[in-house]
C-alpha cells in the first residue's frame, strides 16, 4: 500500500509541477515578447494568449481520445505559428533579445511535451493489483486472527475496513491524471492570463 501510494503522490506531484513550470515559462515568454521593438512580438503575445487557454483545455480534458488529439494537433499548430514569428524576428534582428525570446519559446514548447508526458503516463496494472491482492491478504488474515480470538471487534473492523476502502480508492484517484476528483488545477494558467490583462509599459528613455 505504502509503494502505491508514494507512486501515486509522486505522479500527481508531477503533473502539478509540470502545469506550473508551462505557465511560469509562458509568462516569462509573454513579456520578452511584448518587450521587443517589433510587431511581430505583439502577435506572437497574443498567440501565447490563446496558446494559454489551449492549454486549459489540454489539462481539463477527460479521456475521450479523439479530443486528446484535436487539441494536441492545435497545439503543434499554435506552436508551429508562435515559431515562424519567432524566426521571422531573429532573422531581422540576430541580438540578444531576440535570442532570450527564442530561448524562451523553447522553454514553453519543451514544458508543453513533458506535460503531455506526465499526463500519458498512467499507473502500471502489476501494481494496481498488487494492491489489491495485498489488501484482500490483510483482510483475511486479519479476519482469521479475530477469529481465532474468539472476540468479536464489529467497529474494529468496520474502522480498517473504511480505511482500505478509502486508502484503495483515493490511489488510483491520485495515479489518473483524467479521472476521479483529484485532478490537476489549472489555476496557475489562470493566473498567467491575469498577469496578460496589465500588458506592458515600456518607459521612454530620458
Amino acid at each position: 500500500m505504502a509503494l502505491t501510494l508514494s507512486f501515486a503522490n509522486g505522479r500527481f506531484a508531477e503533473r502539478r509541477a509540470g502545469s506550473l513550470e508551462e505557465a511560469n515559462a509562458i509568462g516569462t515568454a509573454w513579456l520578452r515578447a511584448e518587450a521587443i521593438q517589433d510587431p511581430r512580438g505583439k502577435e506572437i503575445a497574443q498567440l501565447l494568449e490563446e496558446y494559454t487557454k489551449l492549454r486549459i483545455e489540454f489539462v481539463q480534458a477527460g479521456r475521450d481520445r479523439s479530443a486528446l488529439d484535436q487539441l494536441n494537433q492545435r497545439t503543434n499548430a499554435m506552436q508551429s505559428r508562435i515559431w515562424g514569428y519567432m524566426a521571422g524576428i531573429v532573422r531581422d534582428q540576430p541580438n540578444t533579445v531576440a535570442t532570450g525570446l527564442q530561448a524562451s519559446l523553447n522553454d514553453v514548447f519543451n514544458a508543453a511535451t513533458s506535460e503531455r508526458f506526465a499526463f500519458a503516463f498512467r499507473m502500471p496494472a502489476q501494481l494496481f493489483w498488487l494492491l489489491i491482492g495485498l489488501t484482500l491478504l490483510s483482510m483475511a488474515a486479519l479476519g482469521y486472527q479475530l477469529g481465532l480470538s474468539g472476540r468479536p471487534m464489529r467497529t474494529l473492523v468496520v474502522l480498517l475496513t473504511a480505511m482500505w476502502t478509502l486508502v484503495i480508492v483515493d490511489i488510483p484517484d491520485l495515479a489518473a491524471p483524467r479521472l476521479g476528483e483529484l485532478r490537476t488545477g489549472v489555476a496557475v494558467y489562470e493566473w498567467a492570463l491575469q498577469g496578460f490583462k496589465g500588458g506592458v509599459t515600456i518607459q521612454s528613455s530620458p
